[in-house]
């Protein structure tokens, strides 16, 4: 008698509810191992790597609009960067949370667009992904 697996009688439970006969199936899916399982060569899957960023202006310095330095207190603006594979920003900087300022807003996705990043990769290989930066206006404290 010949040993049938999980995956056949799967199928088999699904044609029968769907009223489809299975008898001109050529073959059912296999429950055999990949040939690169046969033969040793599995490679386990590597956790993903997040976007690096690689360079950031000093926003402070370069990009604080010189009008809001009077006030004495800190604006925060938190943006969102998509980085391609080819490790460049692919879409427009955006903001996710406003710092209730427009000018500051600018001025933070100004920064960001400004730095260099490098692409997540998962399994070694890069992909697109996109990542959250706080940028903070303002006296350290």
């Amino acid at each position: 008698m010949q040993k049938v697996g999980t995956r056949e009688i799967t199928w088999a439970v699904l044609a029968i509810s769907l009223g489809i006969t299975l008898s001109g199936c050529s073959q059912l899916p296999s429950s055999r191992p990949s040939a690169q399982a046969e033969q040793g060569r599995v490679t386990t899957a590597q956790s993903p790597q997040p976007i690096r960023t690689i360079k950031m202006p000093n926003c402070g310095a370069d990009y604080f609009p010189k009008e809001y330095t009077a006030f004495h207190e800190r604006f925060s603006t938190v943006t969102r960067v998509c980085i391609g594979m080819d490790n460049v920003i692919d879409q427009p900087v955006e903001v996710v949370t406003s710092s209730g300022f427009p000018t500051i807003d600018d001025a933070a996705t100004k920064c960001v667009t400004a730095g260099a990043f490098s692409a997540a990769t998962v399994n070694g290989a890069p992909v697109r992904a996109c990542k959250e930066i706080k940028v903070t206006f303002g006296p350290k404290g």
